[in-house]
């Protein structure tokens, strides 16, 4: 197996102005090839220092992906670095100079021979090969000699994964199979998810791993394997006792971790199956779970519309006896119950006799201020109204210690979740 090293050059990736989102890109797509990454540098534009970065590199790994560095301006270095660690000359290269020409071209101008900035690109290490380019105007370059392959290649992302797969990806070695599932959970804690997965499951092979990474207020749980097929169906039947261990908290299911649904995606789907119109009324979270189902392209033939009820008056205009606000309070389950139904019924006023109409509200304290000793901050009561009347409702209170935004988040969490297992219903 390749020993693999990705270097990322550019002061804007050590001081936050950039993150290198290039690396964690490379490192996906690698991994679903059979290959794993084993260092990572990220270095300033300072010809030492990028030097020391390659003879690091070139030590201890034998395939090295270099990114950034190789345009007009003047702190654009790496193939000059490069030449100077190599002992070989920087010169203009004829073929980078016809690359450059023809991309111009394409945007409709013509390349200037006076243009010193932009043909400072075409200056590549003698003995490299030119690595075509076609998102951007810098070249790219590679180099296999002395038992190390190196890439180099423009760190704009747009640009880096235009060539990633034709020049990179295409020089790795199918080196073992991989195969991976993956699960999005919410509101358990992933210590408690791997306990549970540690005392139903037990012994996992080494080759395969179990992934957790946190998105607040989710947990997202994975199964990769890296290995040859020998343990594939060791995989398959993992994969079945996960789906019946995370059942229970699993909204979203899928081979590559960037195809899990959000939420907000599963509950318009839910609602399209049913040919459904939803709504929401809402006060602590002031419109976000209107605003996270609408994210959604094509959620217009589900979503009816929305209420931001947040002053008690507000509730009250929207149908709310003002009784139940001064018996319970606004906070509480009688209001939030009271809040969908009002709702519903003013939709259904509004011309929606003819389909099924759901709506989900929910009242909270998002804090910092205004919790008691009785409410305190984080409490927020959900109710869902849909044919039939009121049909579910669910008091919750936001894990400790969260922000307000983080607050409001759960909060509307809570809310998707609770109309979605209604619509499954």
């Amino acid at each position: 197996m390749e020993r693999i090293e990705f270097i990322a050059v550019g002061r804007e990736v050590l001081d936050g102005r950039v993150i290198d989102t290039n690396s964690s890109f490379m490192a996906q797509v690698m991994k679903q090839k059979g290959h794993v990454a084993r260092f990572a540098q990220r270095v300033g534009d300072v010809m030492d220092e990028v030097i020391d970065a390659f003879q690091v590199a070139e030590a201890r790994s034998d395939f090295i992906v270099v990114t950034g560095g190789l345009g007009p301006t003047v702190d654009d270095l790496t193939a000059e670095a490069f030449a100077r660690y190599k002992g070989v000359a920087l010169a203009s290269r004829p073929e980078a100079v016809a690359q450059i020409q023809a991309r111009f071209r394409s945007l409709g101008r013509e390349l200037d021979p006076k243009d010193s900035d932009n043909l400072k690109q075409a200056f590549l290490p003698v003995g490299a090969r030119i690595l075509e380019n076609p998102a951007g105007t810098a070249p790219g370059f590679s180099w296999e000699k002395d038992g190390s392959r190196w890439f180099f290649l423009p760190g704009v992302p747009k640009e880096m994964r235009a060539m990633l797969w034709q020049h990179v990806i295409a020089a790795l070695s199918e080196n073992a199979a991989y195969k991976a599932m993956h699960w999005a959970t919410q509101f358990t804690r992933e210590s408690e998810l791997q306990a549970r997965i540690r005392k139903q499951i037990g012994i996992i092979p080494p080759q395969i791993e179990v992934i957790f990474r946190t998105r607040f207020p989710e947990n997202h749980v994975g199964l990769e394997m890296i290995g040859h097929g020998e343990l594939g169906g060791e995989f398959d039947r993992l994969c079945g006792e996960m789906d019946r261990l995370l059942a229970p908290e699993t909204f979203s299911r899928a081979s590559r971790a960037e195809e899990l649904a959000p939420l907000e995606r599963v509950v318009i789907e839910a609602a399209r199956s049913r040919k459904a119109r939803v709504l929401t009324v809402e006060s602590c979270t002031g419109g976000l779970v209107a605003k996270r189902l609408t994210d959604i392209s094509g959620s217009s033939e589900v979503v009816w519309g929305g209420f931001v009820t947040y002053d008690d008056l507000a509730k009250e205009s929207l149908g709310v006896d003002p009784a139940l606000i001064a018996k319970h309070g606004a906070v509480s389950e009688p209001v939030a119950k009271a809040m969908a139904e009002a709702g519903r019924y003013r939709a259904i006023g509004a011309g929606l006799q003819e389909v099924e109409v759901w709506s989900v509200s929910l009242t909270g304290i998002a804090g910092p201020t205004g919790g008691t000793p009785e409410k305190p901050v984080g409490l927020c009561h959900v109710a869902v109204a849909g044919p039939g009347g009121l049909l579910a409702h669910v008091q919750t209170q936001a894990p400790a210690l969260r922000e307000r935004d983080e607050n409001r988040l759960y909060f509307s969490q809570r809310a998707l979740d609770l109309l979605w297992r209604q619509l499954k219903l």
